[in-house]
């Protein structure tokens, strides 16, 4: 019998135990290979050696106690490839990715080819829902050519046959379609730094707001106004019905706008908008010009692109600040992107 392993953790009561574990389990900070621990009224959720603001920025709204004691370990979960193994060829198998995205209870899997699972979408799709009990619709998404509204594309492989989906952050509910607007699952923690960075009675331009997550977050954390664009109208209308679903939670204002940016933004006057989100990793420095124009004195643009090394994504924006009035504050690796590219935050502070 394996002995039990001692580890940092938190605890919290119980009443707040599933809203803590999905925040912590979102940010990667809780240790999935140990058990969680029931005690009483209280629960112990053992946590990785993260820094302890981070802990306290994302349980910003829960009551915790850190803590160190003895877990028992996990048995390793079984993997829809382990499902898979003697029901199709194991050359496939190797071939699959070892995880998917999941958008609300519809699973989303990276595929090279279809070619790949050929005559094998049944089995696939089975065998992610014996795994995600929660997922109802599963889909492969191939390689094609990026469109205006960033969209996936998709193929069905099994289960329900939609791709209108509820998905949940943080305790918010957002309506995604799938096939109509762009969604990135794996932004769940960068959407609540953001929002926690955000102040009180800020006005915020969140310029490719795809269905509101970073509005929503902000919305639901602080009393500021977000005007929310987006071109994409299916995108529009997933988030004006999330606000609606959300609408008890909301302390601030979101503005949906379905419309071009540069339109909107052009028509602005200058020095309105306390924070700008930039969004749109493969064009975001075209726009950063204009975005500054928009951006009051000491205002701060978040700007998300894709890059090999953080120095040259630290490049990048230097050499566009350079004939601005911006200069870098911050810069962190988001989320991995392609093999050997990231995506990356970079913070700019117009002066």
């Amino acid at each position: 019998m394996a002995m039990p392993v001692q580890s940092r953790c938190i605890i919290v009561d119980k009443k707040n135990a599933s809203r803590a574990i999905e925040m912590l389990r979102k940010c990667g900070c809780i240790r999935s290979e140990l058990r969680i621990k029931h005690v009483n009224n209280s629960i112990k959720i053992p946590i990785k050696d993260v820094n302890e603001d981070l802990i306290s920025r994302i349980l910003s709204d829960i009551n915790y106690t850190l803590c160190y004691d003895f877990f028992d370990e996990r048995t390793p979960s079984k993997t829809y490839k382990d499902i898979l193994k003697g029901r199709i060829p194991n050359q496939v198998i190797k071939e699959l990715p070892r995880s998917y995205d999941i958008i609300g209870d519809i699973a989303i899997i990276k595929l090279k080819s279809l070619d790949l699972i050929e005559g094998l979408k049944d089995e696939l799709a089975k065998a992610i829902m014996k795994i995600s009990k929660n997922v109802k619709s599963v889909y492969a998404e191939i390689p094609g050519l990026e469109t205006e509204y960033r969209l996936r594309k998709l193929i069905h492989l099994g289960g329900e046959k939609r791709t209108l989906t509820i998905h949940r952050e943080y305790g918010i509910s957002m309506y995604v379609d799938v096939s109509k607007t762009y969604f990135n699952p794996s932004l769940a923690e960068e959407h609540r730094r953001i929002a926690l960075e955000v102040r009180e009675g800020e006005i915020v331009g969140d310029l490719f707001t795809g269905v509101g997550p970073f509005a929503l977050h902000i919305a639901t954390l602080k009393n500021s106004t977000i005007y929310a664009i987006d071109v994409n109208p299916y995108a529009i209308e997933c988030l004006i019905k999330s606000i609606i679903m959300n609408e008890n939670k909301l302390k601030g204002k979101i503005v949906p706008i379905n419309a071009d940016v540069r339109l909107i933004l052009s028509i602005l006057k200058d020095e309105v908008f306390d924070r700008v989100i930039l969004n749109l990793p493969h064009k975001s420095l075209d726009f950063l010009p204009i975005a500054i124009e928009k951006l009051k004195r000491k205002g701060v643009a978040h700007i998300y692109l894709i890059s090999e090394r953080e120095e040259l994504a630290k490049d990048m924006v230097d050499n566009v600040c350079k004939i601005l009035r911006c200069k870098v504050t911050y810069i962190r690796r988001v989320i991995d992107y392609a093999p050997h590219k990231f995506i990356y935050r970079v913070d700019v502070v117009k002066f």
